[in-house]
């Protein structure tokens, strides 16, 4: 009944400001934009990426921030965008669980905000914190909180705000991903390996929330680099055997198949290093973490030909590589135009246009919010003043069309009137 309601109820996009999900790495700018056709269902409208130069951006710190506003200005231009979610880098994130005792929900937030005076090495008015209830008991609740500073939420703010766009949503890039290619309602546990282009981040998600995350410098570019060296090859070809062979053992060049298979086998310690960590450490309140089920890769390069078949056989798990468009189609009806292995670079721009607001660990900061306000004000003004105006004038008509009417009847009325006083008199 709610979501009939909440459907024959909806309010106009104009109020409700679409927006897009928009990633940035320290290589590439990517977004992507749904739009629902008549049956409710999401379809993928538009989607696009910029190459971000060296030094622009490192470990997610905006070095050239004239640069930076530049290439955003330019992506508002070329796909007209206005309203923007995007992801935090992981780098600046504090990210724990808590239990609280049972509370009403309108006191969680004062309840976790004294409890991250404890935990944080940051001041409390310098920080910007949301949280989510991973689990919720008769006597306390779970719950996972998402913490960072505010002057880093507010650099980011800047920037868009100066290239002419609103950000309305800010999260941590792993719960974006992890939205993406994790079916909502899957309660398993997932460990997600996004094998980018200068580093590797890793995440175990437990009932669709993060609850770990970390990062390595581990990327595949810089991989590709040092692997023209030792081969003497342009980095070109080295991309194009990789999409080519990858560790297919049909590669006849076994000078370049070693020197792939060493660079993979970096990447599967790190990820055995987490993953034995995450099933031999308890958490923080002394009890086992769930085993994990499967683990999923994304990123530039998870599409590697063999990588997902050497992973499972060498860490004796479940590889496989994710599936962005889980929560959008089964692919029986719909296909999305962005090609497989293409669409596993986009997850975490998938996740943040995915994003259902009550659900959001929303880190933005109050400049924003602010923004966002004085937005919705205006436009709420608008739509009042347009209604009035349109009041105004149908009234203006019902009025003048019974004047009118009035007017023409008037005579008619006199002449029957004097023949009723004709009558009385006779």
């Amino acid at each position: 009944m709610r979501k009939l309601f909440t459907k024959i109820l909806t309010p106009p996009a104009y109020l409700t400001m679409p927006s897009v999900g928009i990633d940035i790495s320290d290589s590439f700018i990517r977004f992507v934009e749904f739009k629902e056709d008549k049956f409710g269902q999401k379809k993928l409208d538009r989607f696009g990426q910029k190459t971000i130069e060296e030094g622009i951006i490192s470990n997610g710190k905006v070095l050239q921030k004239e640069k930076f506003i530049k290439i955003l200005e330019s992506f508002k231009r070329e796909y007209k965008l206005t309203f923007v979610r995007t992801s935090i880098p992981q780098e600046y994130v504090y990210l724990f669980s808590v239990k609280i005792p049972k509370v009403k929900k309108d006191f969680i937030r004062k309840t976790v905000k004294k409890l991250i005076e404890k935990r944080i090495p940051l001041p409390i008015n310098k920080i910007v914190f949301d949280y989510q209830i991973v689990n919720e008991l008769e006597s306390h609740y779970t719950i996972e909180v998402t913490v960072v500073s505010s002057e880093i939420v507010e650099d980011y703010a800047l920037l868009f705000k100066k290239a002419g766009l609103v950000l309305v949503g800010f999260e941590l890039e792993s719960q974006a991903t992890a939205r993406a290619v994790i079916k909502s309602g899957d309660t398993h546990t997932y460990m997600i390996v996004n094998y980018g282009s200068t580093r590797t981040e890793l995440s175990f998600v437990v009932n669709g929330i993060v609850c770990f995350t970390s990062f390595v410098k581990l990327g595949n570019s810089m991989q590709d680099k040092e692997l023209a060296q030792v081969l003497s090859m342009d980095s070109k070809i080295i991309k194009e055997l990789k999409k080519k062979n990858g560790l297919s053992k049909n590669n006849k060049n076994e000078q370049f198949y070693q020197a792939v298979l060493t660079e993979v086998e970096l990447l599967r310690d790190v990820i055995n290093k987490h993953f034995i960590f995450w099933h031999t450490h308890k958490d923080e309140f002394g009890a086992t973490h769930p085993t994990v089920h499967k683990i999923l890769l994304c990123g530039d390069h998870a599409h590697l030909v063999g990588l997902p078949e050497y992973l499972s056989a060498t860490l004796r798990v479940s590889v496989v590589c994710a599936d962005p468009w889980i929560n959008i189609t089964d692919r029986t009806t719909y296909i999305p135009k962005i090609e497989r292995d293409v669409a596993l670079s986009y997850c975490a721009s998938i996740g943040l246009s995915l994003t259902n607001m009550d659900s959001l660990v929303n880190v933005l900061p109050q400049s924003s919010y602010k923004k966002i306000k004085k937005i919705v004000f205006f436009r709420v003004s608008i739509i009042f003043i347009l209604l009035s105006v349109l009041f105004f004038v149908i009234a203006s008509v019902v009025m003048l069309s019974i004047y009118v009417i009035q007017k023409k009847q008037f005579p008619l009325l006199q002449a029957k009137n004097s023949l009723q006083n004709n009558l009385i008199v006779d």
